[in-house]
């Protein structure tokens, strides 16, 4: 009598990295990997950005939670760890030599009370303006500037010299308002009000707020038409078609962009008054605590950490590896330009639009008060808001 086959063990991944723009490419590379050299199978449940957290959120309600996720790190996590739904690894952290292989500022994510939560599995710098090099020079308009309100002359100038979009935003969701009014905030007064601001000393900064916020306010005349109803792929395929001349975005935009063309048909510089600064977004692989057999989940969770994994995920996912001792010569020029500005950061401050620096439920309210301002532009009021939930 023929015996069959014992079918494969696997645990579920939910994640949002699909597409050009979300990484499908970077997660295909760390899942065969990690299938490559394990009896192991990865599971993978997807879902949108947009709807990632609540998916979480649900599947942990219900009792059934995902053994692993991936997701932002910081703040956004601090509710899982309150709530025990996620487990300590600080062993798998100590016995996979992880603790002295990370870049400090990426444990601080994922590290507390001393304790590890989840592997960090890059690092995105969030104020890159990408630039389209023909229609700038074209234009003849010098957009390195030394400030955000000097910037709102250069789009003056552009919407006056070209007849596409000086400034493309993408606003169907409220993060992308807040990620260009957080860089404002960085680029028009410095790295430690940023940090007061998230936490929680906002109210003395209101006036900065409010100033910040009439600056935001300006960027969005020279918006695309559609900004409104436009998400990140939606703006970034606007930037890929020429139907606009700057996008301030993360590195990631850059994963859809030909990397032959760097330096020549698209170019990037560091958002006015934000040179030197390293703004951060990260994705981290999150554990469930819930999960019965943890050898996979914990093999798993230790090759997303070595070297190899964060070569072969950042390569893809266009962002830098948050291990020290990866072969930047793997990477794209653009990459090895932006590991260089990493290293001669001055600051590397966590965003707030994508999670790491402020607690989910303020996010929530800061989401919702920049729907409105973006509908509504009212920098007085939508400063008070935005102060009373930050402090």
């Amino acid at each position: 009598m023929a015996q069959t086959e014992p079918a494969q063990k696997r645990f579920e991944l939910l994640h949002q990295l699909v597409g050009a723009e979300w990484g499908g490419a970077a997660l295909n590379a760390l899942v065969d990997g990690y299938e490559r050299r394990t009896s192991y199978a990865v599971e993978e449940t997807t879902t949108s950005a947009d709807d990632l957290s609540i998916r979480v959120k649900i599947r942990i309600l219900q009792e059934r939670a995902p053994d692993a996720w991936i997701e932002w790190p910081g703040q956004h996590i601090t509710p899982y760890i309150d709530t025990g739904a996620v487990r300590d690894i600080t062993d798998v952290w100590e016995e996979n030599g992880l603790v002295d292989a990370f870049t400090e500022g990426a444990k601080e994510q994922v590290r507390f009370d001393g304790s590890y939560y989840a592997i960090p599995l890059n690092i995105h710098r969030i104020n890159n303006l990408f630039y389209n090099v023909e229609m700038v020079e074209r234009a003849g308009v010098n957009i390195d500037v030394n400030s955000p309100q000097a910037f709102v002359d250069v789009l003056e100038q552009l919407d006056d010299a070209l007849d596409v979009a000086p400034f493309l935003m993408a606003l169907r969701n409220p993060w992308g308002a807040i990620h260009v009014w957080e860089t404002i905030v960085l680029g028009e007064t410095d790295p430690q009000t940023y940090r007061d601001i998230i936490n929680g000393d906002a109210d003395r900064h209101r006036d900065a707020i409010a100033s910040t916020l009439s600056i935001l306010a300006r960027y969005l005349e020279f918006a695309n038409d559609d900004a409104q109803f436009s998400s990140l792929p939606d703006a970034n395929a606007h930037f890929v078609d020429d139907e606009g001349a700057l996008f301030l975005m993360g590195d990631w935009a850059a994963s859809a962009y030909d990397q032959d063309d760097y330096g020549e048909t698209w170019d990037t510089i560091p958002f006015p008054g934000t040179a030197g600064e390293y703004p951060i977004n990260m994705d981290a692989l999150i554990p469930s605590s819930t999960a019965g057999d943890t050898t996979a989940i914990d093999e798993f969770l230790a090759y997303a950490g070595s070297r190899e994994a964060q070569t072969a995920f950042n390569r893809h996912k266009g962002s830098t590896p948050p291990r020290t001792d990866t072969d930047r010569s793997e990477f794209t020029d653009f990459l090895q330009d932006q590991q260089a500005d990493f290293d001669a950061a001055t600051s590397q401050v966590p965003s707030m639009a994508h999670g790491l620096a402020v607690h989910p439920e303020q996010l929530i309210e800061v989401k919702s008060t920049m729907a409105e301002f973006v509908s509504d532009p009212d920098p007085a009021t939508t400063a008070d808001r935005l102060a009373d939930i930050l402090s």
